[in-house]
């Protein structure tokens, strides 16, 4: 009772620093909401409403078809600020609390997993300040972690309950994340491998029935979007910043570009593993800061607050880790986790950051909570043979 007291203390403070954080924001640093891409989505989601089309105007004011980016988050913009006439801050605003909605179904999903961690999980996960920079910005990093925690609930509940219609939900959700960021594209693989692999001991046939069904469903609705950019466009790519993205700062493309030089005397493959691994630490060894604001007073009092933080999951995170095992809900959102990291390091290479992190926290809140609960024994067990 007492943890749990200490742990709803936690909670208010974490959710009172980003009330605080977005009131700063609004009065002292209004320009943090808008980031490099924010002009973009917020282009297209006044043409979405004023034009009726997913398209932006050239320098002669004709409308052409866009393709670089995908309508999840425009539509979302375009809704409440267009739609409803909520201001930006307003659209911030209810950014941050889809983060505080995302913890909630961190809570949901940890209950699931165990009871135990599920209030820690929670308090990590509101905590962690990169989630709660990026969501006072207008960009698509809390409302697709929204969207790619309900698919991890989802999934969970399909595992737990054995019942299809949480894996359609999970099929359709994960869609409708691609659809706001395309990193995701080609997450319905794994995951549909991981069917087969939750089911196979039970009924192979059902496994294999279960995954091409999700597939089907994730794919066929990608693929929609896919037709809409060969009759609009002329190329079947499903988003063009994807493409962009492997050309330019991919680890494939700083090979073809000799971006970083190799070392005289380094074999490619070593060089390029050295970038791969550096990427690595960046994304998930950076804490975060609160830079945004332009505060000196702020900032690196975020920085301190964020190390300090970082010196607790990251143990338990390790810890959590290496004590999944068989469990094969854990196994999952380790799956989940490992894909986003791939793809990071893949894609973006030496320019990824905390930011990275941040769609792949609620996975990393509950494992990390997880870890703690085996690092408390052993601290405990440590203590009473010092007793006796």
């Amino acid at each position: 009772m007492k943890n749990n007291k200490l742990l709803f203390i936690l909670i208010t403070i974490a959710i009172l620093i980003k009330v605080f954080l977005f009131i700063f924001g609004v009065i002292w640093a209004p320009h943090m909401k808008i980031e490099s891409d924010s002009g973009t989505y917020l282009e297209l989601a006044k043409g979405l409403y004023s034009k009726g089309a997913f398209a932006t105007v050239d320098a002669k004011g004709v409308l052409q078809p866009e393709m670089f980016r995908t309508p999840g988050y425009p539509v979302f913009v375009s809704l409440l600020h267009e739609v409803a006439k909520i201001p930006l801050d307003g659209v911030v605003l209810v950014q941050v609390l889809l983060t505080c909605l995302t913890a909630w179904l961190v809570y949901k999903i940890a209950l699931q997993l165990e009871a135990r961690i599920a209030l820690l999980s929670v308090v990590i996960c509101l905590l962690d300040v990169p989630s709660t920079m990026w969501s006072l910005q207008l960009v698509t990093e809390a409302l697709f972690t929204l969207i790619l925690t309900l698919v991890v609930l989802m999934f969970v509940l399909y595992l737990k309950k054995a019942d299809t219609r949480f894996l359609i939900f999970s099929a359709l959700l994960l869609a409708l994340a691609t659809y706001v960021r395309p990193i995701s594209y080609f997450l319905g693989i794994p995951v549909a491998l991981f069917v087969v692999y939750a089911n196979a001991p039970k009924d192979l046939k059902k496994a294999f029935v279960h995954a091409v069904v999700f597939g089907a469903i994730v794919f066929s609705l990608l693929g929609l979007w896919s037709i809409r950019n060969y009759h609009c466009c002329k190329t079947t790519v499903f988003s063009g910043v994807s493409s962009f993205v492997d050309q330019e700062y991919s680890i494939k493309g700083i090979y073809a570009k000799e971006r970083y030089p190799q070392k005289p005397g380094v074999p490619n493959a070593v060089y390029y593993t050295e970038i791969a691994v550096r990427s690595l630490s960046t994304m998930m060894c950076n804490p975060g800061s609160w830079k945004y604001l332009r505060n000196p007073v702020l900032a690196p009092i975020g920085k301190v607050l964020a190390y300090l933080f970082m010196f607790f999951w990251m143990p338990c995170l390790i810890t959590g880790i290496f004590r999944i095992g068989r469990n094969i809900y854990f196994q999952f959102l380790a799956l989940v986790a490992a894909y986003f990291i791939a793809v990071t390091v893949y894609a973006v290479g030496l320019v990824g950051n905390e930011r990275f992190r941040v769609v792949i926290w609620p996975c990393i809140s509950i494992i990390s909570a997880y870890g703690w609960l085996h690092l408390k024994h052993i601290i405990q067990s440590y203590r009473r043979k010092e007793r006796t």
